[in-house]
């Protein structure tokens, strides 16, 4: 999965090249389509760009345009965050939801680039888990003073993670979000070696602390199991617990479940044909 990690940027750096010689083009429209490009890469709107370049240096195809949600990566396998000059990693708008539903989504890979967006530093490959419980502190934070007992950590089985968040996400204030709920660099030195796997690159200065606490390591089989059997666990649970959904939604399900004699129904009976 990760052997692309070299190749996928090295090709990155040889178009960033071959782009750059076409700022003094003859043709101005070239020229200016050339300027405009790096223009791109150097201002915030230049992570879309870094962010596809992550997807595809795992092996994976970047979702369609039109996907506004969910993971990035088109199989939904994975989440990318790329970064540079004073932009971290974060979760834009973060809820007690968007976690339920980011326990969906395996892996997460993080790259940080050079101030001008043309060349990656580095890039890490790890599961998305690692930064479950710092977005879960983040979010109980969020809760009123006398609901903030209920929730102390994010439990490591499945099964009562699963619980938990639920009972989060019921206790949320409606329409509340965090607008940025940061990613600490520091999680990454908590990971284990086989849990991960970093590509530094030679030419190019990378941040202290990552390259004296982490090098270079393959994820681990038991890794990947473990990191698929927990988005299998959720993906089935969250698709037979209806018990959170509304009448309409519930409908919408037997409609397209091909269900018949669903429409008089209350919600409780409908849930009933569901698991039926």
């Amino acid at each position: 999965m990760t052997s692309l990690l070299p190749t996928v940027f090295e090709a990155f750096a040889r178009a960033t090249g071959r782009y750059a010689a076409r700022l003094t083009d003859s043709d101005p429209d070239v020229a200016f389509l050339a300027k405009s490009f790096f223009e791109t890469l150097a201002s915030k709107s230049g992570n879309d760009i870094l962010e596809d370049l992550l997807v595809r240096a795992t092996g994976r195809t970047v979702k369609s345009v039109n996907q506004k949600h969910g993971a990035d990566s088109a199989d939904g396998e994975l989440e990318a965050k790329p970064m540079k000059c004073g932009y971290s990693a974060h979760i834009s708008d973060d809820t007690p939801a968007s976690l339920l539903r980011h326990q969906q989504i395996p892996w997460i890979v993080l790259g940080v680039a050079c101030e001008d967006g043309t060349d990656m530093k580095w890039a890490c490959l790890a599961p998305y888990r690692i930064f479950d419980e710092e977005r879960f502190q983040a979010l109980v934070a969020e809760l009123p003073a006398d609901k903030r007992a209920e929730f102390t950590t994010l439990p490591s089985s499945a099964v009562e993670r699963y619980a938990t968040l639920v009972a989060l996400k019921r206790a949320w204030p409606t329409s509340r979000y965090i607008r940025s709920n940061p990613l600490s660099y520091k999680t990454l030195t908590r990971l284990q070696p086989g849990q991960y796997s970093l590509w530094t690159n030679p030419s190019v200065q990378g941040p202290d602390e990552i390259r004296r606490m982490i090098t270079t390591i393959p994820v681990s089989p038991e890794t990947i199991a473990e990191a698929e059997w927990i988005r299998y666990f959720f993906t089935t649970k969250a698709a037979s617990d209806y018990s959170d959904m509304n009448a309409t939604r519930l409908k919408a399900l037997c409609k397209e479940k091909g269900i018949k004699g669903f429409s008089t129904k209350s919600k409780d009976e409908l849930i009933a044909l569901l698991n039926a």
